[in-house]
């Protein structure tokens, strides 16, 4: 189990870590707006969107890398024999995930 803080929150190391992944940020994006549990396949069919990236490709990435770090880290509550899976709330991840998209979209242009 990963070093926490004293307070039990995800250290600084951890979410640098969670969020450095741009599948990662997009997951966590979606899952935060999103109440109650949802499945693997159609947080993949949102992250694939329109584009040419088959959600069957990203679901893949999401079963075997991106979840599981995601729930050895308590942020989401992944049951991947259920394909299922809930965002436990974070406030300081999401204000760290709020930072990143800002950086993100200021550099977009």
């Amino acid at each position: 189990m990963p070093d926490r803080s004293v307070d039990g929150r995800l250290s600084v190391d951890e979410l640098f870590d969670l969020l450095g992944h741009p599948r990662r940020r997009d997951a966590l994006r979606h899952l935060v707006g999103t109440e109650g549990p949802v499945t693997v396949e159609d947080l993949a069919r949102a992250l694939a969107g329109e584009g040419a990236e088959s959600h069957r490709l990203v679901a893949a990435a999401l079963r075997h890398k991106h979840l599981p770090k995601l729930d050895e880290r308590g942020v989401v509550d992944y049951r991947g024999g259920e394909g299922r899976l809930r965002y436990e709330s974070d406030p300081r991840l999401e204000e760290w995930l709020q930072q990143a998209t800002a950086f993100e979209e200021g550099n977009s242009g």
